[in-house]
């Protein structure tokens, strides 16, 4: 007779016993089932042991990239020393020739023309909005519309100037 493998027909073991049974007595008894419980067992087992290969596998992989960046980095380091005592030279040089720089001017006219400030006033809610609306159908900038609106209020008024200090 012959036996199948184990897993090719899940009920050739029934088929199989009965028919062994039948053979040496002439009666048909059912087998007792096996216990699969440590079949079960070795399955986890090699499973368990597949899974911590394959982690140990990537374990090995993310070393050997680190002693490759590792070793990319102090390269690179070694190379950067040369350079960045060049230029080190060359920023030295660029100091001692005070170019103009944007530090230079105050935050309050930082990116601004000459003649310009940046301030911050608090007015009412409905002149703000009458500020954008008539600076949206002028096509200008709140701060031309703005501008436009104290020169024509100083030009009607005689203003002087704060005393020194104040």
């Amino acid at each position: 007779m012959k036996k199948e493998k184990m897993g090719s027909d899940p009920l050739a073991w029934i088929k199989d016993s009965k028919q062994d049974n039948q053979d040496n007595s002439g009666v048909s008894t059912l087998p007792r089932p096996q216990d699969n419980t440590s079949n079960l067992d070795k399955i986890d087992q090699q499973e368990n042991q597949s899974k911590q290969s394959k982690h140990d596998n990537i374990d090995q992989q993310e070393n050997i990239t680190q002693l490759e960046n590792t070793e990319n980095l102090s390269i690179h380091k070694v190379q950067s020393l040369s350079v960045g005592q060049e230029n080190h030279n060359l920023q030295e040089n660029i100091d001692k020739t005070e170019l103009p720089s944007k530090q230079d001017k105050p935050t309050k006219s930082r990116g601004l023309s000459d003649g310009w400030t940046r301030a911050t006033f608090i007015m009412k809610e409905e002149n703000l909005e009458k500020l954008k609306d008539l600076a949206y159908w002028e096509r200008l900038q709140i701060k031309e519309v703005m501008n436009n609106i104290l020169n024509e209020y100083f030009d009607r008024k005689v203003v002087q100037q704060r005393p020194d200090g104040r």
